[in-house]
């Protein structure tokens, strides 16, 4: 098989699965052979050891002959010994075929029963003129055994002419090569196959995956073109040539294109799928090109960003996972019943494989802007030190557009504070395209709730277990977070006014820095070049820095459960066998009444 033939072969392969034949062990070495370089013995009494490499002849006189050729100067050997060796194995079998000439001898010594059956004559050819040498000095300028020699001469005398390499060959059409015209029938079978086009990405050059239906596999296609071909009494082909034409010539993936979809995105399709009239449609597909070309940016832009401890740039990307609910039975009441709320926000360094967990329950805090913004703190905190007068460090936050947690006034004021506070010279915050979020922390959600459901946690401390043994290597950090870490971050409110005129969901970027004072620079885009400037104004004219300001925590006390909820917990508790854990449900619903 030819470089290409692998390389059509390995298209639709992941990089850690391609085949390059050209680095195993017999092939790789059989090829350093081929150029007179060191190799390794693969078999035999020297296995394992290094046959050196071949060395071009030297200046000095090998021979006494009278021929030509044997006395030429050394660097026109070299130009033979370099020629020779920059062969692979037939093309070098067919150079020996051409400089050796074979004749019937011209006079014998002994008339009768001579062992002597044919002449030989050995020639080099440098700059087009042949030069006839002795056979000691052609083995010694190709360095070569005479065992390697006389495997030629005997395959001359036998009249053979052709000395490509036979190995993987067969005689004639070899009985599993399908033919173009079964090839092109495969083809039209593909075609035929009803798809929908992806709504969800945009690719560059035009190019469009396209989904078939999730009942469908490779298997049962090539089932259905089997008895397909067999109906009409035409050949049928092997499931592994239906697979490669599949994977190598189209672009078709099995299912929906996405479980999460962008609910923008499914508007517009929905609505040109409808839309009956010419200009009206293509206003709404250009309506949605536009949507993904501003996911497409927001992806690059997230890629460009990453943690860079020697440029002081320190990147994270944070999310809230879904709810976590608590105990985890395996009885089917579990699924009529209220049970015990607790939340799991990440941090992911950008760049890295670094991820922090803070954890808690509904007893201590809620999910809202203030208790994601002490999180955030709390990581911040204890991972950065105070600046000093001429230090500089830049921060990006990376998250979602949720209104309730990350886009609002509350992380707006939140970049004033960090800076105010000295930990940073510049704080950025940078959302996702609603519906087109790739997170790191998605993933690390993936690792934890598999683990969730494996471990089936009953208390809140359970949680923590899951959590720190989800991933082996590089485990995740894990903070348990308790109501003096919640702070009252709604006060920075009562402290600075937004202008009016910001519209903060409008924006998908926003910066604060040390270079302008009480100014919130905003971007629509992440690939505008302008940014546009909101003026804040502190309600306490005495005080432009909020440096000075000190939070409270947002509750002292437990916050209380439903009267619902803990009649089921009470319900479900009965089913606990661990006695610590059957307590804690019990003095969490104690002083709940019905």
């Amino acid at each position: 098989m030819s470089e290409s033939d692998f390389n059509s072969m390995n298209w639709a392969k992941p990089p850690n699965r391609r085949i390059n034949p050209f680095e195993h062990g017999r092939r790789k070495n059989k090829l350093l052979k081929d150029a007179g370089q060191e190799y390794e013995i693969v078999k035999g009494k020297d296995k394992g050891k290094k046959r050196v490499a071949k060395v071009p002849p030297t200046g000095e006189k090998l021979c006494r002959c009278s021929r030509s050729g044997c006395n030429l100067p050394a660097e026109f050997y070299r130009i033979v010994f370099d020629e020779f060796y920059g062969m692979n194995s037939p093309e070098q079998y067919r150079f020996l075929a051409d400089h050796i000439d074979i004749t019937e001898p011209a006079r014998r010594d002994v008339k009768e029963n001579s062992r002597r059956i044919f002449t030989y004559k050995y020639w080099i050819k440098i700059r087009g003129v042949r030069h006839q040498v002795c056979e000691k000095m052609f083995l010694t300028t190709l360095c070569m055994k005479d065992s390697s020699l006389r495997k030629t001469k005997l395959k001359l005398q036998q009249g053979v002419t052709k000395f490509d390499d036979g190995r993987g060959r067969t005689r004639g059409v070899h009985k599993n090569l399908i033919t173009e015209e079964v090839k092109g029938r495969i083809r039209q079978h593909i075609l035929a196959l009803p798809s929908t086009e992806s709504h969800y990405s945009r690719r560059e050059g035009g190019g469009q995956r396209r989904y078939l239906d999730a009942g469908l596999s490779i298997a049962r296609l090539h089932a259905f073109y089997n008895d397909e071909m067999n109906l009409k009494q035409l050949p049928t082909c092997k499931l592994s040539s239906y697979r490669h034409i599949f994977k190598s010539e189209f672009d078709l993936k099995f299912g929906n294109p996405v479980s999460d979809s962008c609910g923008y995105c499914d508007d517009w399709y929905a609505s040109i799928a409808r839309e009956t009239n010419a200009a009206k449609k293509a206003k709404l597909r250009q309506e949605h090109s536009d949507h993904l070309l501003i996911a497409e940016n927001t992806r690059k832009a997230h890629q460009q960003d990453r943690n860079d401890p020697e440029r002081s740039v320190f990147s994270i990307t944070t999310d809230m996972e879904k709810v976590l609910f608590l105990p985890q039975l395996t009885c089917g009441e579990i699924y009529f019943k209220r049970t015990l709320t607790t939340y799991n926000l990440g941090i992911h360094e950008t760049g890295t494989k670094n991820a922090f967990m803070y954890l808690w329950d509904q007893t201590v805090a809620k999910s809202c802007a203030q208790d994601v913004i002490s999180c955030i703190w709390k990581y911040i905190t204890n991972s950065f030190e105070i600046l000093g007068n001429s230090e500089s460090r830049s921060f990006i936050i990376w998250s979602d557009r949720c209104v309730g947690q990350y886009n609002n006034g509350y992380t707006v004021i939140f970049l004033k504070f960090l800076v105010d506070k000295r930990y940073f010279t510049q704080v950025e915050h940078k959302f996702f395209c609603t519906g087109h979020s790739y997170m790191e922390c998605d993933r690390d959600f993936g690792v934890i709730e598999k683990r969730f459901r494996d471990l089936k946690p009953i208390v809140p401390n359970d949680i923590i277990e899951v959590v720190e043994t989800a991933r082996l290597e590089n485990p995740f950090k894990v903070t348990q977070m308790n109501q003096n870490d919640f702070l009252n971050f709604n006060y920075l409110l009562e402290c600075v006014m937004l202008p009016a005129s910001l519209k903060v969901t409008k924006y998908l970027c926003f910066r604060y820095t040390t270079d302008v004072a009480n100014v919130i620079f905003a971007k629509i885009k992440h690939d505008d070049k302008t940014w546009v400037r909101f003026n804040l104004r502190l309600r306490n004219t005495n005080n432009q820095s909020l440096g000075s300001i000190s939070l409270c925590p947002t509750n002292t006390t437990a916050l209380p459960i439903q009267a619902e909820k803990a009649k089921d917990l009470r319900t479900l508790m009965s089913k606990i066998p661990d006695v610590a854990k059957h307590n804690y449900y019990e003095r969490l619903t104690r002083s709940v009444q019905s």
